[in-house]
């Protein structure tokens, strides 16, 4: 492998990494507004929770 190409794969791995990082901010972001909005006792409450503890849980493991 050409060091070109090598150096262009590691760029081309960091932009996937942070647009991927960028939707999920955002996921979170929509899922914190719905959050808000609702009493706890609402049962799309705890759906949007865990969506929201899952969409945590991945942005963790993007950024180790």
């Amino acid at each position: 492998m050409k060091p070109e190409e090598y150096l262009n794969k590691d760029h081309i791995e960091q932009d996937s990494k942070q647009e991927t990082l960028m939707i999920l901010e955002n996921q979170i972001a929509a899922i914190l507004g719905e959050l808000s909005t609702l009493d706890q006792n609402n049962p799309k409450y705890q759906t949007l929770d865990q969506q929201f503890n899952e969409l945590i849980k991945q942005k963790r493991n993007l950024i180790r």
